[in-house]
């Protein structure tokens, strides 16, 4: 609850670093990802029709300083094994920016043995967080269940600057056993200016005995300062409609996330959470949701949350959410509630309200309380799509926000 506060406050100050969206930058994003589709498709053909997507996304804020950003987005498949990928956004901030997020080709044989990308893209290779990667990423499928992926390239830097010997290398082999078994390990090596950054390893177990029963277990270990990063065992069993799901997990932040994260200003502390959480759906279109959990760093506190979700139609395009949190570690404990409401209306139209509010046990001079709501509308006739919100909230950091967030996009597709 608190981190979706913080989290929401932050959204809203990341799109203040752009002050109006740039006609020029627009038009440059939409002719790359168009010259990339015509490029890796250039013809028709009866025996694969080639597909093409684009999208584009405009958003304007309204709060302190007028702000925006336009991101457009590409997709061409000339067949069963080749597609495009394109990603980027514009903006202006004293001087124009663009950048690309993703651009990659994707090929993939047809029976799915083989598969691999080339270009800027985010892997996730099963040690620690995601990397953001100009390179490559190779996999290959055995018949008898054996999988071989290999990785390299370059960390992503703004705008392709130039580099400082930065670059990762890395890697992953999994077997699957019995049809119900699988068991992978990682490596991943990356050094920043030529001095290494980040060397993990990491195992991870998959077992489904039965359409029932599921195991999950993994770990990762950092080979630099030589701790363990994280360790997970999960295991959960359902039936009908309830599951039950145990779970334990060993986390160590900084192990995790970049020199810049929070985590670093906090500190590396480690920590442990166990529980048990439980699943029920009620009703065809009525779902609970119930975590009983404790956390353990240096002293133990209760982990604790209750969430109801109905449904309002078959497609779940209109619900109703009622969810609430206590978390009793020791010098932080605060409890929260959050409420959703998402209704359509007629033609197209849909109205959000979300409100969130959480409480701590001792003020610390921050305050006591912190209230968090925000309302939309969205109307969506054919390819195109309208929203308007209004954000408000209280934070530690801020004693009162207000926002206001525009958005209009548009889909295009052809065969």
């Amino acid at each position: 609850m608190v981190r979706s506060i913080a989290n929401a406050r932050h959204r809203s100050r990341a799109f203040g670093l752009v002050e109006a969206i740039v006609a020029t930058t627009g038009a440059l994003t939409i002719a790359v990802a168009v010259a990339m589709a015509w490029v890796v498709v250039p013809h028709r053909s009866a025996a694969a029709s080639p597909l093409y997507r684009l999208g584009a996304d405009a958003l304007v804020t309204a709060s302190n300083d007028s702000t925006g950003v336009v991101v457009l987005q590409g997709e061409a498949k000339s067949s069963r094994w080749l597609r495009a990928e394109a990603l980027v956004w514009g903006g202006h901030r004293g001087e124009d920016e663009a950048d690309a997020l993703v651009m990659s080709l994707r090929l993939r044989a047809p029976r799915g043995w083989a598969e691999g990308r080339l270009g800027r893209f985010i892997l996730s290779s099963g040690v620690g967080r995601p990397v953001h990667l100009d390179g490559i990423d190779g996999r290959v499928r055995a018949p008898w269940g054996t999988t071989v992926e290999l990785f390299g390239g370059l960390p992503v830097v703004p705008r392709f600057e130039a580099r400082r010997g930065d670059w990762v290398v890395g890697g992953r082999l999994s077997q699957s056993l019995f049809d119900s078994v699988q068991l992978g390990a990682s490596a991943l090596h990356q050094t920043d200016a030529s001095s290494p950054a980040r060397s993990d390893v990491g195992l991870d177990l998959t077992i489904v005995p039965t359409e029932y029963i599921d195991v999950v277990a993994r770990t990762t270990y950092d080979l630099l300062s030589n701790g363990l990063s994280e360790a997970l065992v999960q295991a959960g069993v359902g039936l009908g409609p309830m599951r039950a799901e145990l779970f334990g997990r060993h986390q160590t932040p900084a192990r995790l996330l970049p020199a810049t994260s929070i985590f670093s200003v906090i500190g590396d502390v480690p920590s442990r959470l166990g529980g048990l959480r439980l699943s029920w759906k009620v009703a065809p279109r009525l779902d609970v949701w119930v975590t009983l959990g404790v956390r353990e760093r240096d002293r133990v506190g209760e982990e604790l949350s209750a969430k109801t979700t109905l449904r309002l139609d078959d497609r779940g395009e209109g619900a109703l959410s009622l969810e609430v949190v206590r978390s009793g570690m020791p010098d932080n404990e605060w409890t929260g509630v959050r409420g959703l409401a998402r209704i359509p209306l007629f033609d197209s139209w849909i109205a959000r309200l979300e409100l969130e509010l959480a409480r701590r046990d001792d003020e610390k001079g921050r305050g006591r309380t912190w209230p968090w709501g925000i309302a939309s509308l969205a109307w969506q006739p054919g390819p195109w799509s309208f929203g308007a919100a209004l954000e408000a909230g209280a934070t530690p950091a801020y004693e009162y926000a207000v926002d206001g967030l525009f958005r209009m996009s548009y889909r295009w597709s052809a065969e």
